[in-house]
């Protein structure tokens, strides 16, 4: 695949294009293939390359950092006895993920993955590969595409004009979409369940009882009730503040 993605940049740089490439892969913290700044320096060697690295508000990030590490994975399948793991609720996963932020922080280890925020982890990253890398603030007022269209692409300035010329004309209310919030509340109330012998499982069973949990709490809108919420206490909120 990486010869031919090669091939495919060499035929559009012979016609003078420009192009645009974006996945979330290109700029994963993990071992992926396509997250190492070095073949990407080898795959674009005869392009002038600028490097826009998109940034979310620490605040905003973690929450969806939190979602993602446990949306999805095998053990929410799983019960415990069957090599399965809890979902941690999000204070306990915020207070681990600053302890290891702060320890990152007093030993200068800026540039490692679990020290920082995960922008500016890519930048200094991607910094050491190529001369031309920016941070694109993901939460700067206006439209997301005009923008990044008005701000990264200098010579398209049709461009720029016609989405700014959208914007004005839909008033400014069509801007960059949030991901809806979501919660893990029924999956946390099935495990409590299940350590408190309420549960008589059958094997794998479990996601089915996380759905019925759902449902119910649903039903009686009981995901809405603010007294069935704790809140950080105001030293958690002076390190989230800090590390924001």
């Amino acid at each position: 695949f990486v010869k031919e993605l090669r091939h495919r940049f060499l035929y559009h740089q012979k016609l003078g294009h420009n192009l645009i490439l974006s996945s979330e892969h290109i700029g994963s913290k993990g071992k992926m293939k396509f997250a190492d700044p070095l073949l990407w320096k080898r795959l674009l060697e005869g392009f002038q390359v600028k490097v826009v690295i998109g940034y979310r508000h620490y605040f905003e990030w973690i929450r969806s950092y939190y979602y993602q590490q446990h949306l999805g994975a095998r053990y929410v399948k799983l019960w415990f006895d069957e090599g399965g793991r809890s979902q941690p609720p999000f204070i306990e996963f915020l207070t681990n993920h600053l302890d290891v932020w702060e320890a990152g922080g007093r030993s200068n280890a800026a540039n490692e993955r679990t020290s920082t925020h995960m922008s500016l982890w890519l930048y200094l990253e991607w910094s050491k590969v190529f001369d031309d890398v920016q941070i694109f603030d993901l939460n700067q007022p206006g439209d997301v595409f005009t923008n990044f269209a008005c701000q990264y692409f200098p010579t398209a300035n049709a461009l720029c004009h016609q989405l700014t010329q959208l914007q004005q004309a839909v008033n400014g209310t069509t801007t960059f979409g949030k991901r809806a919030s979501s919660n893990f509340h029924a999956s946390r109330v099935v495990e409590a369940a299940y350590e408190q012998g309420l549960i008589k499982h059958k094997p794998r069973r479990r996601k089915n009882f996380v759905l019925r949990v759902e449902h119910e709490m649903s039903r009686f809108q009981i995901d809405n009730e603010q007294e069935y919420f704790s809140c950080p206490s105001p030293a958690l909120e002076k390190r989230f503040h800090n590390a924001s």
